[in-house]
């Protein structure tokens, strides 16, 4: 992943490595400040983000485990 950063943007250039890492989990920048994701169900997992947000509020842990459930969900 190759990381530029100026004044108006961030760009992030993934390989195809990368974006195969994204199906087991979420991948993050090295200083761990914009993270990427695949889901399999947006619906499912927009509610569950709204879920999370009015119990308590969303943590990068519960991010986490709301993505890893979503990827969960769409194993055989």
């Amino acid at each position: 992943m190759l990381v530029l950063r100026n004044e108006g943007a961030t760009v992030c250039v993934l390989n195809e490595a990368d974006l195969l890492a994204m199906r087991r989990g979420p991948l993050a920048t090295p200083d761990g400040k914009l993270m990427f994701a695949l889901s399999p169900d947006l619906a499912w997992t927009a509610a569950a983000f709204k879920e999370a947000e009015t119990d308590g509020g969303l943590t990068t842990q519960k991010i986490c485990s709301i993505l890893a459930t979503s990827i969960a969900k769409a194993s055989p």
